[in-house]
């Protein structure tokens, strides 16, 4: 899902609107810096198999940057 924020003068969001059809995922994920999605499709969805990398930490590294304000 994604919304539209303001946060000046007040912090406002807009109403939700779906990003991405998620039928078939098993899965998804966002990448370290925000700027990339992982999406699993489930067995039978037509996809091929391929490896999976999997990140660890990005929680903590989200948290860092939320408090360094953003950067």
């Amino acid at each position: 899902m994604a919304v539209s924020v303001e946060t000046r003068p007040t912090f406002r969001s807009g109403m939700p609107k779906p990003l991405f059809d998620l039928t078939n995922l098993g899965g998804e994920d966002v990448a370290p810096d925000g700027a990339r999605f992982v999406m699993v499709r489930s067995p039978g969805s037509g996809a091929a198999s391929r490896p999976l990398a999997v990140v660890q930490g990005w929680f903590e590294d989200v948290t860092r940057r939320v408090q360094a304000g953003g950067k």
